[in-house]
C-alpha cells in the first residue's frame, strides 16, 4: 500500500498517542463499523480492515510507531441534470394544474421527494481513504489531496473516539514566501531539487492565478511572475531520488510518485508482506519529508529533524 498524497495534522501535546497502539482504539473503531448505504439513504461511512484482502477483522495495522486505518465511505449521487428537470417538470405540473406558483419553501419540499424517488434507483460508489498516526512523532497523516475531505475523514475519527485535539500546521513565515524565497534565492532545502510544475498566485482579492507545467523553474518566466507580486501556492519537488510530490502552501503534500530505487528495499514475492512493507517505505518517508519541513517552516510545538532522510530501520521504522 503505497500513499499517493498526505494531509498533516498534529496531535496535541497534551494526548497520550500509547492509545493507539492499544486494544481500546481498535474497540472503538468497532463500535462504527461501515455499513452498505440503505435504498434511501445518501451517504454512509465507517471503519474497515486496511489490508482487508487478506485480514478482514483487524481494524487497525500496527507497525513500530505508526498505525494504519481505513475508513470507507459510500454515496449515491444522483444524476444532477437528471434530478433538477424531474423538479421543474413537478413544479409545472402543479403550476398548471392548479394555477399558482410553486414558492421556496414547496421547492424544497418537492426536491426531497424526488431524491428519495430516485435514489433506491442509483446505484451506490464507494471509496476508501487511508490514514496512518504517528504515534512517536504525533502525525495523523491522511492519504487524500483535498483538505476538506481530509478534514471530513478527521471529523469521522473524532466522532467515533469522543474526542480528537489536532491541528493543522502551525508555520511562523508564511509558506508561501518561503517557497518563493527557494526560487528567488536558488537555495533549497537540503536534499530537495526543483521539479518541473508549479502554481502562483497573486494576493489580491481577485487573484490572478499562473500554473507552468514543464518548465524550468530557475527561468525568467517564473521569476517575472515572482517579481510581479506572485507566489508560489504549488511547486513540484523531488526527494533525494526517492520521491518526487508537490508541496502546497499549506503544507500538503500531493501526487507521490515513489522511486524505483525506494521500491526496491521490498523484496518479497508474496502479496501480503509486499504491501505491507510498501505502506512501511512510504510512511517513513512522509515522515521523514514532514520532519525536515519543521525548521524550514518554523512549524511550532515540534522536534525538527537533524537531517533529512527515507532510511529505514530494520522493522520499517524512521529514526
Amino acid at each position: 500500500m503505497l500513499f499517493k498524497h498526505a494531509n498533516v495534522f498534529w496531535l496535541s501535546p497534551d494526548m497520550d498517542t500509547s492509545f493507539f497502539t492499544g486494544e481500546k482504539f481498535a474497540q472503538k473503531l468497532s463500535e462504527n463499523p461501515f455499513v452498505n448505504c440503505g435504498r434511501h439513504e445518501m451517504e454512509r461511512s465507517g471503519w474497515v480492515p486496511p489490508f482487508e484482502q487478506y485480514d478482514n477483522k483487524s481494524l487497525t495495522y500496527a507497525n513500530g510507531h505508526t498505525v494504519l486505518i481505513t475508513l470507507k465511505v459510500e454515496k449515491r449521487q444522483p444524476n444532477a441534470t437528471g434530478v433538477r428537470q424531474l423538479i421543474q417538470r413537478k413544479i409545472d405540473e402543479i403550476e398548471k394544474k392548479e394555477d399558482r406558483k410553486v414558492y421556496h419553501k414547496e421547492r424544497l419540499a418537492i426536491k426531497d421527494d424526488v431524491v428519495q424517488q430516485v435514489l433506491p434507483e442509483t446505484l451506490p460508489v464507494s471509496e476508501r481513504i487511508n490514514a496512518f498516526i504517528s504515534t512517536k512523532d504525533r502525525m495523523v497523516i491522511v492519504d487524500c489531496s483535498s483538505e476538506n475531505k481530509a478534514e471530513d475523514f478527521i471529523s469521522e475519527l473524532r466522532k467515533t473516539l469522543g474526542s480528537l485535539p489536532v491541528t493543522r500546521s502551525q508555520t511562523g513565515q508564511p509558506c508561501d514566501e518561503v517557497m518563493s524565497s527557494w526560487i528567488k534565492n536558488s537555495e533549497l532545502p537540503s536534499g530537495l531539487t526543483l521539479g518541473s510544475k508549479i502554481k502562483l498566485s497573486s494576493k489580491q482579492e481577485s487573484a490572478s492565478v499562473a500554473t507552468l507545467t514543464n518548465q524550468d523553474l530557475t527561468s525568467c518566466e517564473v521569476h517575472e511572475h515572482l517579481d510581479n507580486g506572485k507566489t508560489v501556492k504549488e511547486i513540484a519537488l523531488h526527494a533525494e531520488e526517492k520521491c518526487s510530490f508537490s508541496l502546497t502552501s499549506s503544507l500538503t503534500l500531493k501526487s507521490f510518485s515513489w522511486s524505483d530505487k525506494l521500491l526496491m528495499q521490498n523484496e518479497s514475492d508474496d502479496f501480503e508482506t509486499a504491501d505491507k512493507a510498501d505502506f512501511q517505505i512510504c510512511s517513513s518517508g512522509i515522515i521523514a519529508l514532514l520532519k525536515s519541513f519543521v525548521d524550514v517552516f518554523k512549524i511550532t510545538g515540534i522536534q525538527p529533524a537533524a537531517n533529512f532522510s527515507l532510511t529505514m530501520q530494520q522493522d520499517g521504522t524512521h529514526p
